[in-house]
C-alpha cells in the first residue's frame, strides 16, 4: 500500500514541478517541505511579472509627497524619509536580484534509488525564496514608514488620497498571488470607470476612503497569514525533521502538521474579512447611494468582472424591467409599485449572489492542500464536500432568478391589463422557467451523486472495520480478555 501510495504522490508531484519549472522533471517527494516551497514557486510563477518586488524610487516617493501638498518647508524630513527608505531596501534589492535570476532553471535536484524518485529542492531555491521573503518584509516596512513620514506632513484633508495610494501600493505588491476575482475586483477603479456624476460624489467618496482603510487592513492581514503560515510550517519542519532535506514526512505525520496549522489560523483571525467580503459589501453600499438605474448599471460592473453569468443575468433583468416599465408611462401608479417591490427585492437578490459566488471557498473541506496524503475515506469526504457546495450553489442561483421571474411576472401582469404582451417579455420568462428547470434538474443530480458517494463513504467504513477485526486474529469474537 506504502508503494502504491507513493506511485499516486509521483504522479501529482510531477505535475506540480512542471508547472513550477519548464526545466523540471517529473518526481515523487513526500517531504512538507518539498511541497510547500514547489506551492510557492508555482504561484510565483504564474505572476512572473510579479516575481521581484519593486521598491519605490525616490521620484515616487517625492510625488507622492507632492501630490499630497508637503510643501518645500518640509523638505529636511522628507530628505530623511527618501534615505532612510534607499538605505532600507537598496542592499537587499540587490541581493534579492541577483539571487532570483536562479529560480528559473535551478529550481529542483533529484535523486532515486531502486524503491521510490525523490524530489529535493536545490540549495539554489532556498535561497532564492529567503530572498525574495527578505525582500518583500524590507519593502513593506520602507513602505509604512514613507506613509507614516507623509501622512504625518501632508494636510488632513489629503489623508484620504493618501490611504488610496497605499491601498494601491498593496495592492500592487500583493494581490498578485490571490486567484479569485472577487479579491481583485478594485471598486476605486470601477467608480472612476463609472463616471459618478457630481452630486453622486459627496456621498462615494466618504464610502470609498473607508474601502482604501479596510482593503489596507485586509491585505496586511492577509500577507501577515501568509508569512506566518510559512513561519509555522518551517518551525514545525525543524522541531520534527531536522534542517535536512532527506528525511520524507509520513501521511499521518503531515496531516498532523496540516491540522495544526489549521487550528493555529482559525483561532488566529476570526474576525478578519476577506478581500471578497468587502468588496461585496462595499459594492452594495455604494449602489445604494445612486439612483435607480444607475445602481443597476454600477452592480452589473462589478458583476461583469466577479462572474460574467451574473453579469449577463443582471443585464437582461435590468432591459426588461426597463423596457416594460416605458410601456406604463401612463401608468405612474404602476410603475412606482413595481419600483417598490424590485428595490424590497434587490437585497435579498445581491446576498443570493454573493453566497452563491463566495460559498464554493468557504465550504468545509474545500481548501486543502495535500491531497495525496488523504486515505479514501478523506477523499470521499471532500468529494461529498463538494458536490454539496454545488448544490448549494445552484440552489442559491435558481432561488435568485425565481425571484427574478417573479418580478417580471409583476410587470407582465401590469403590462396586460392595459396593452397586449410584447413577444420579447414571454420570450424571457419562459428563459428564466427554462433556466430555473435547468437548475432543479442539476441539483436533483447532485442529491443522487450524494447519495452514491454516501454508500461509497458506508462500504469504505465497512471494509475498514472488517480489516480491523481481521488483524485482531480473534474472528471478530470479543470475549473481554
Amino acid at each position: 500500500m506504502h508503494q502504491n501510495r507513493a506511485f499516486v504522490t509521483g504522479l501529482a508531484m510531477a505535475a506540480l514541478i512542471v508547472l513550477a519549472s519548464a526545466h523540471a522533471a517529473s518526481s515523487q517527494d513526500g517531504s512538507l517541505r518539498t511541497l510547500e516551497d514547489m506551492e510557492r514557486a508555482m504561484r510565483l510563477s504564474r505572476h512572473r511579472d510579479h516575481l521581484i518586488p519593486t521598491p519605490l524610487s525616490e521620484a515616487d516617493l517625492r510625488r507622492w509627497a507632492a501630490d499630497l501638498g508637503v510643501g518645500p518647508e518640509h523638505q529636511e524630513p522628507i530628505d530623511l524619509m527618501v534615505n532612510h527608505y534607499d538605505n532600507t531596501v537598496r542592499e537587499v534589492h540587490a541581493r534579492a536580484m541577483r539571487r532570483l535570476g536562479s529560480l528559473w532553471p535551478a529550481s529542483f535536484e533529484y535523486s532515486r534509488d531502486r524503491r521510490e524518485v525523490q524530489a529535493i529542492p536545490s540549495p539554489a531555491l532556498t535561497e532564492t525564496l529567503r530572498e525574495h521573503e527578505s525582500l518583500m518584509r524590507a519593502i513593506l516596512a520602507a513602505d509604512q514608514y514613507a506613509v507614516s513620514v507623509i501622512g504625518g506632513l501632508a494636510p488632513p484633508e489629503r489623508l484620504p488620497r493618501l490611504r488610496a495610494m497605499q491601498a494601491a501600493r498593496l495592492r500592487a505588491l500583493l494581490e498578485p498571488l490571490s486567484d479569485w476575482a472577487e479579491d481583485r475586483v478594485d471598486l476605486a477603479e470601477l467608480v472612476a470607470a463609472f463616471e459618478p456624476t457630481e452630486p453622486e460624489r459627496p456621498a462615494i467618496e466618504p464610502i470609498l476612503d473607508q474601502y482604501h482603510v479596510a482593503i489596507i487592513r485586509a491585505l496586511t492581514a492577509r500577507d501577515y497569514e501568509w508569512a506566518m503560515r510559512r513561519e509555522l510550517r518551517a518551525a514545525l519542519r525543524e522541531l520534527e525533521l531536522g534542517v535536512g532535506w532527506e528525511y520524507v514526512l509520513d501521511d499521518e505525520s503531515r496531516l498532523r502538521v496540516n491540522r495544526a496549522f489549521e487550528k493555529w489560523r482559525a483561532v488566529g483571525s476570526p474576525t478578519e474579512l476577506t478581500l471578497a467580503e468587502i468588496n461585496w459589501s462595499f459594492m452594495r453600499r455604494i449602489a445604494d447611494t445612486l439612483p435607480r438605474s444607475r445602481s443597476w448599471a454600477f452592480r452589473a460592473r462589478f458583476y461583469r468582472q466577479v462572474e460574467p453569468e451574473f453579469f449577463e443575468e443582471e443585464t437582461e433583468f435590468h432591459d426588461a424591467l426597463s423596457r416594460g416599465l416605458s410601456l406604463l408611462s401612463d401608468r405612474p401608479d404602476e410603475i412606482a409599485s413595481l419600483e417598490a417591490e424590485v428595490e424590497a427585492a434587490r437585497p435579498r437578490l445581491d446576498r443570493l449572489a454573493e453566497e452563491a459566488l463566495t460559498g464554493r471557498r468557504l465550504a468545509p473541506g474545500h481548501d486543502f492542500d495535500h491531497p495525496h496524503a488523504l486515505t479514501r475515506e478523506q477523499l470521499l469526504l471532500h468529494a461529498r464536500d463538494a458536490a454539496e457546495t454545488e448544490r448549494h450553489a445552484l440552489s442559491l442561483r435558481r432561488e435568485r432568478r425565481q425571484i427574478m421571474a417573479a418580478l417580471v411576472a409583476g410587470l407582465a401582469a401590469r403590462i396586460s391589463g392595459v396593452r397586449e404582451l410584447p413577444h420579447w417579455l414571454e420570450d424571457y420568462r419562459r428563459s428564466l422557467n427554462d433556466r430555473s428547470d435547468a437548475d432543479r434538474f442539476r441539483i436533483d443530480g447532485l442529491a443522487a451523486r450524494l447519495g452514491q458517494i454516501d454508500g461509497l463513504i458506508a462500504a469504505v467504513r465497512e471494509v475498514e472495520i472488517d480489516a480491523s477485526t481481521h488483524d485482531r486474529g480473534d474472528g471478530g469474537r470479543d470475549d473481554g480478555r
